[in-house]
């Protein structure tokens, strides 16, 4: 009797063990992301040491710059960390705010590109996008996003709802394919968003997308249950200080040249006009 209590012990330790292999991962979130909001501090430099945007992210001057890389999922498991490391660093002068991401991949052969056009198919393939809420309404802002090939694309973001893409601005950013994944440079000037200039910390989030694993990591706001463009979770970018928006004027000017030619007999003759026209942009209140 003694054996076979002995067998039955050993049956139903390997029965527990079974059944603890093939039970499903049970892992707690990293944070309880209802009032998980973090802050990162972006770093001043001078006008004559801003980073190059280039997509090339060894400048020196990075160096100088706190590194952001904690990043968790939003799916496939919301609350895990990111299965990809993401380091992003934040620099500003006097007139921009200055962005450097590299993006890990252990694949990188294989990352979905996406398009390389303003505003047309920028998320179709691997991509980060910067969520800012400059006057830290916690429901209104801007998004920014690049994909791998430097397709860009920037809306404005309002009560929390889906952005408004038909906004553009000025701002710049270029990517590289490196052998470990793909970095980001980006500059978006002062001049070209809204802000107090009296405020030092803004609203401020990170995301990104990677098709091939089929996840999606946010630096906060993790919560699967929380909106793409919800900004009420948001975190801090903090001590923003000494910056200019210039005189909030901006002016586009565009030239078109155009030709004719009569083919009809007895008319025939060329016709030459060259027309100007622009637009002019001026922000009345901050």
């Amino acid at each position: 009797m003694s054996g076979f209590r002995g067998a039955s012990c050993g049956a139903l330790l390997l029965c527990s063990v079974m059944l603890g292999l093939a039970s499903p991962s049970t892992a707690a979130p990293a944070h309880d992301f209802s009032t998980y909001r973090p802050s990162a501090e972006a770093t001043r430099v001078d006008d004559k040491d801003s980073p190059s945007i280039d997509g090339d992210i060894t400048d020196d001057v990075w160096a100088r710059a706190k590194v952001i890389k904690d990043f968790y999922q939003v799916e496939p498991k919301g609350g895990e960390p990111a299965a990809e490391q993401t380091e992003v660093r934040v620099l500003y002068d006097q007139h921009a705010l200055y962005f450097s991401f590299h993006c890990h991949d252990s694949d990188p052969e294989h990352i979905p590109l996406g398009a390389k056009a303003r505003d047309n198919g920028v998320v179709n393939g691997d991509f980060v996008r910067i969520y800012l809420d400059p006057n830290l309404t916690r429901r209104n802002g801007y998004a920014f996003e690049v994909n791998v090939l430097g397709g860009r694309q920037d809306g404005l973001l309002s009560n929390n709802g889906e952005p408004i893409y038909q906004w553009n601005t000025i701002w710049a950013a270029k990517t590289k394919r490196v052998p470990d994944g793909w970095t980001v440079e980006v500059e978006i000037p002062f001049r070209s968003i809204s802000f107090d200039a009296s405020r030092k910390d803004w609203g401020f989030d990170l995301y990104r997308r990677m098709w091939r694993i089929s996840q999606r990591v946010r630096w906060t706001s993790a919560d699967p249950s929380v909106q793409t463009f919800d900004l009420t979770h948001a975190g801090l970018l903090t001590g923003i200080d000494g910056i200019t928006q210039g005189i909030g004027l901006d002016i586009q000017t565009f030239a078109a040249l155009r030709y004719k030619h009569e083919w009809e007999q007895g008319q025939q003759e060329d016709d030459e006009k060259l027309v100007f026209s622009g637009n002019v942009f001026y922000k009345l209140t901050p």
